[in-house]
């Protein structure tokens, strides 16, 4: 369904960054130190990457 969703747009709602982005990229986030692979959902993958890659998450990551 999410696959679906981000065909066409850079994010969920809006063509914007929102606090639906924030939520489910924040359950979908422990995919990769899980080890799983969302590349059979190519746009799912780059939109996670998208979320992931945001400076502001970026600089509130614990390391």
């Amino acid at each position: 369904m999410l696959e679906h969703a981000l065909t066409d747009r850079d994010f969920l709602v809006d063509g914007r960054f929102t606090v639906a982005d924030l939520n489910v990229a924040s359950v979908l986030s422990w995919a990769r130190p899980a080890h799983y692979s969302l590349k059979q959902w190519p746009q799912l993958d780059a939109w996670l990457k998208r979320c992931l890659d945001r400076p502001a998450r970026k600089r509130a990551q614990v390391d």
